[in-house]
């Protein structure tokens, strides 16, 4: 009998526990407060400092204004603020986004020096000396356009590191042209950077067309030579060759005067001349 009794009480201690769990359980939660982010008055205020800031730094604050790359920058700082949960951008939140930036000099400079082609309507010598020295990519491909600005413009010696740039990063062709020095000349010798029209015999000279038309005719086989001087043509695609090798994508046409069909002649005499010594020496 004492046995039961215990047992039931034992039943009654477990209901009651079980009942203090539901009671508990049942208890409404306390809300979570929710952050609330830096509003976006806050966030322009900040990205206002920040380009302000940085356009100083990287020593450009004399050329152009902190406007020029806001944009980047309150993408940059809402960003931060979302993945910080920032309910305020405190003094050093501004330092950290600031050297964060200056580490991404590179990139910004190219965008700095983007937005001035496409937004500004005069280009000063600063600003073209910036976007040749900065932006190596965008001066390049937009050569045939800062061309023009620099000669008009200055600084002079901006061209040598255009032509350069536009062999690297822009569209260079077979020849250079002879009046603006650029690898820029189509195959009916209209200049892409400049726009000129040279004569042939101009760019004949320019890139010493009779020293090479000598240089490929030593290696041609006789029939080659021949068929160069009846043609009164050849085609030229790095190297001069004769026209039975038929004409191929940017090949340019370049035809023969009197003076160098003669120096074909003449190379095949000096074969002929060679050919016979041999042969007597035999």
């Amino acid at each position: 009998m004492p046995r039961k009794g215990r047992s039931r009480k034992g039943e009654g201690e477990t209901l009651r526990e079980e009942a203090e769990v539901e009671v508990k359980k049942s208890k409404p939660l306390k809300p979570q407060r929710t952050r609330v982010l830096a509003g976006p008055e806050e966030v322009k205020a900040a990205s206002l400092e920040i380009s302000s800031i940085l356009v100083e730094r990287l020593g450009i604050g004399s050329f152009v204004s902190a406007s020029i790359i806001l944009d980047i920058v309150e993408s940059v700082v809402a960003n931060y603020v979302e993945s910080r949960g920032k309910s305020k951008i405190e003094r050093a939140d501004v330092e950290l986004i600031v050297k964060r930036l200056e580490l991404q000099r590179e990139a910004l400079y190219k965008h700095i020096a983007s937005k001035i082609m496409v937004e500004e309507e005069e280009l000063d010598s600063v600003k073209l000396e910036f976007i040749v020295n900065y932006a190596p990519e965008i001066a390049g491909k937009t050569a045939p356009t800062l061309y023009r600005l620099v000669k008009e413009k200055g600084p002079s010696h901006l061209l040598e590191n255009l032509k350069r740039l536009w062999e690297t990063y822009g569209s260079p062709t077979l020849l250079a042209c002879p009046r603006c020095g650029f690898k820029a000349l189509t195959p009916d010798f209209y200049c892409i950077v400049c726009g000129s029209t040279p004569e042939e015999g101009e760019v004949k000279r320019n890139m010493g067309f009779e020293t090479q038309l000598r240089q490929a005719a030593v290696k041609w086989h006789e029939k080659l030579i021949a068929e160069a001087v009846n043609a009164g043509f050849v085609y030229y695609n790095g190297e001069i060759k004769p026209p039975s090798m038929g004409k191929k994508g940017a090949d340019v046409v370049f035809h023969l005067s009197y003076r160098e069909k003669s120096i074909l002649r003449e190379v095949m005499a000096e074969r002929k001349s060679s050919t016979g010594a041999s042969t007597v020496a035999g």
